[in-house]
């Protein structure tokens, strides 16, 4: 497998549609890290920590600049709010744990594809 070059934040956004995953790849890549199904990142579990769902949500947000209401309906919410929620607490827990940004940052660097 290739390995996928850093794509910047500094490309104005019209040019980052060119090289921006689409939320497909996003959660094949997911749930391939995760060990599981799409269809189980679609899936709330109330009461439950869904982590690769979490992720997914944040990943779909920061990759695909898709809006929240956006993403909202790919993983079968009814509200924006949730995804916003999920994203906020994902890049909480980043920035308190040095071990998940590393594995999420992976996630995000299979995502990515060349310019």
């Amino acid at each position: 497998m290739e390995k996928p070059t850093r794509v910047d934040r500094e490309h104005p956004r019209y040019e980052r549609v060119a090289v921006k995953p689409s939320i497909d790849q996003v959660l094949r890549a997911l749930a391939t890290r995760y060990g599981l199904e799409v269809e189980d990142l679609m899936k709330g579990k109330r009461g439950k920590d869904n982590e690769p769902r979490k992720v997914g949500m944040y990943l779909a947000k920061e990759l695909c600049d898709l809006k929240l209401k956006e993403i909202a309906a790919r993983f079968g919410t009814a509200s924006y709010g949730t995804v916003g929620w999920a994203c906020h607490g994902v890049a909480a827990r980043m920035q308190a744990d040095a071990l998940f940004r590393k594995y999420v940052t992976s996630i995000r660097r299979s995502c990515q594809q060349k310019i």
